[in-house]
């Protein structure tokens, strides 16, 4: 909107010199001067059709004093033709704030608005809304007419810190090791020499350390049979904290196929153990000991 895309200071003083030619107030800074509430007047010769006075800020050491001076202000439903204007900008909602749209308008259009240049909160998108100039507008008057289409937002709005904090090889950053997945390690073991065993255990009990120690029991025949079978996890009675460990865990018997335990290798055997992880386990998941009843 040239010549005035300055701040509404310095738009509403390049009005001022525009129809006063040779004054000596417009190049005056805003921590000089202050304006009052503008009045509508009837138009010159000129076109001033707005009076304001101008008022020296207190304490100022070259100038004191007051001044009235006219001006002619911008005509918005002139300067733009009576066309309605056209914005996009996503919000995120089906209003828009009158601080968003002066925004918005400002960027788009070159123009100087503030807030207080309309009496209206917010615009509503998909209408058209026709927006008054306040009459205490310093820079503007007439009709301003908006249509918002909310358009897409803008990935940066979206990612607001763009800096992400990113994962370290192979250490992933300050997150411990995954612990072993049980399910796999057994999964295709055959159990059934040790049936005799498996079929002595209390179903939802859970095996001690202790009775694993126990020489000649079916919990030592069982924790032998695993460690010659799986040497590689060093498989021991002590409590599942320790690695290695299968102590107090609890021993879940299945007849096969079930719903508990769909992922069992009911194609090739009709019975299953499971040994089910605690939080404190050096393993997650659970082993699978099938065998044929």
């Amino acid at each position: 909107m040239y010549p005035y895309q300055a701040t509404q200071y310095g738009t509403f003083m390049a009005l001022v010199q525009a129809s006063n030619p040779g004054l000596q107030l417009a190049p005056l800074p805003s921590t000089a001067l202050r304006a009052l509430v503008p009045t509508a007047q009837t138009a010159d010769s000129f076109g001033r059709d707005t009076s304001v006075r101008m008022v020296v800020r207190p304490n100022n050491s070259t100038y004191y004093g007051s001044q009235a001076v006219t001006y002619r202000r911008i005509n918005i439903t002139n300067y733009f033709r009576n066309l309605i204007l056209t914005l996009d900008d996503y919000v995120g909602s089906t209003t828009m704030t009158i601080a968003q749209m002066v925004a918005a308008v400002n960027l788009k259009f070159g123009t100087a608005f503030v807030t207080t240049d309309f009496s209206v909160a917010s615009i509503t998108s998909t209408v058209q809304n026709s927006l008054t100039i306040v009459s205490t507008s310093l820079c503007y008057e007439g009709v301003l007419s908006i249509k918002w289409t909310q358009g897409k937002q803008y990935i940066s709005q979206a990612v607001t810190n763009p800096v992400l904090v990113g994962r370290l090889y192979p250490t992933s950053n300050t997150n411990p090791p995954a612990k072993p997945q049980a399910d796999f390690l057994t999964y295709n073991l055959d159990n059934s020499s040790i049936k005799a065993a498996l079929l002595g255990l209390t179903s939802g009990a859970a095996i001690t350390p202790a009775q694993f120690a126990t020489a000649n029991s079916i919990y030592a025949t069982i924790l032998g049979w695993l460690q010659q079978k799986r040497p590689d996890l060093n498989l021991t009675g002590v409590d599942s904290a320790t690695t290695g460990g299968l102590g107090n865990l609890v021993w879940t018997r299945y007849t096969i196929p079930a719903a508990s335990v769909p992922g069992a290798n009911s194609a090739k055997f009709t019975t299953l153990f499971t040994i089910q992880s605690v939080a404190g386990s050096w393993f997650q998941g659970m082993f699978y000991l099938h065998y044929n009843a």
